[in-house]
């Protein structure tokens, strides 16, 4: 998983780097370094938990409700309103 940090790293890059004149191509831009910062910040957490915890194997994740967050909740409502873009692009 390490060695994918960077590859996410480079779409970020390459991202901020398109040819942003089109509004299409920025939105789709600013989504692409959005998405790929917080996988690597799930990355990191992961690798982290791996390292101080070891891997689970086999076995199955508990069983447990998923929880939306505060911050996913916003999110989520944005989305579901088609303003997917309410903040600064990244």
């Amino acid at each position: 998983m390490k060695s994918m940090i960077p590859h996410h790293s480079i779409a970020i890059n390459n991202s901020r780097e398109a040819d942003l004149r089109d509004p299409r191509v920025r939105y789709f831009a600013d989504r692409i370094r959005r998405d790929q910062a917080k996988e690597i910040a799930e990355m990191k957490l992961l690798i982290a938990d791996i390292e101080q915890n070891g891997r689970r194997g086999d076995q199955p994740l508990p069983a447990g409700p998923a929880e939306l967050l505060p911050a996913g909740r916003d999110e989520a409502a944005s989305l579901l309103k088609g303003q997917l873009l309410e903040r600064e692009p990244l």
